[in-house]
């Protein structure tokens, strides 16, 4: 009788979910990503990857989190740097203490000759602790495409990703719109989103200080590896809205910045400061930190003219 309740309750279910999964790839059907984490956006991203990752696909590589993923058309840099390989691998909250092994697991799919890091002052202050399975990711990356599923049967993930409904995360009206382009960005759309006030006035609670030091640590060890790689390694600060940069102080910014910037001319890597240099409309923006397609459109476009020229 045990057995039989411990099978009913407990395997039957995860039963039924593995074969609605072969059912859905066997059929086309969309379906969530493997839990590899706790951020939905990592997964989503893990499953874009799989799919985009090769060494014919491989150039340029976007890393960083919403802001890069948001902020930076990929386009534009294609049309730019004349290239049509490139790899937006950015994601929400990425943290930067996350890229070097994230860094490293896709330089084993990638020889990358362009590496640009968008980022802001959150990515070096805030940590959110996605719990990211590295051994689950590579597998999947791989091309295991059903163990992961399988290693993590979180029932409620799956369905209450697919009861909340899709097009929460394939409309770019939707500031969490999860709408990959083809080079992996999510460049949101012009017009006027609908944002709490909790989001809006964010800047009240994101205030600006200093760098952790393990975030720091961890861009050191990030450019050590592009460098050994032979990449070229940009960096790039992503504008913030007027009244954030107002609020914040242009000397408290550029103070928070000057570290790592220091860091990065010493080891001849290109930085753009985008975080005061460049003052975007409030119309350019969706929130205070994050640009709209129109005002990533200006943005890109605007860092890419700060480059240094290169004969490659």
């Amino acid at each position: 009788m045990r057995a039989r309740t411990f099978f009913i309750g407990f395997l039957l279910p995860i039963a039924i979910f593995v074969a609605a999964v072969l059912l859905s790839f066997a059929t086309g059907i969309r379906v969530p990503a493997p839990r590899i984490s706790a951020s939905e956006a990592f997964n989503e991203k893990s499953a874009w990857l799989r799919e985009r990752l090769a060494p014919t696909n491989c150039d340029v590589l976007v890393i960083g989190s919403s802001v890069a993923l948001n902020d930076v058309d990929g386009r534009e840099i294609a049309a730019r740097l004349k290239t049509s390989n490139v790899i937006n691998a950015a994601s929400w909250g990425l943290n930067i203490e996350d890229l070097p092994t994230f860094y490293a697991h896709l330089t084993q799919h990638c020889k990358f000759r362009t590496v640009i890091l968008a980022t802001t002052y959150v990515d070096f202050e805030s940590h959110w602790e996605k719990g990211i399975d590295w051994h689950a990711f590579e597998r999947y990356l791989s091309g295991d495409q059903l163990k992961p599923y399988i290693e993590s049967p979180d029932l409620y993930y799956y369905t209450r990703r697919i009861t909340a409904g899709w097009r929460d995360r394939t409309h770019p009206g939707n500031v969490d719109s999860l709408d990959f382009d083809h080079g992996g960005s999510v460049l949101l759309s012009c017009g006027r989103h609908d944002l709490s006030d909790d989001r809006v006035y964010a800047y009240h609670r994101n205030t600006i200080s200093s760098a952790r030091p393990t975030a720091f640590k961890a861009f050191q060890q990030l450019t050590a590896q592009i460098r050994a790689d032979g990449a070229r390694f940009v960096i790039v600060s992503t504008p913030i809205e007027a009244v954030a940069r107002k609020e914040f102080g242009a000397a408290a910014i550029q103070a928070f910045w000057q570290p790592i910037e220091t860091f990065a001319r010493a080891q001849h890597v290109e930085f753009v400061y985008g975080q005061t240099q460049l003052a975007l409309e409030d119309n350019a923006f969706v929130d205070y930190l994050h640009l709209n397609r129109c005002g990533a459109e200006r943005f890109t476009s605007w860092f890419l003219d700060s480059l240094h020229p290169t004969t490659s």
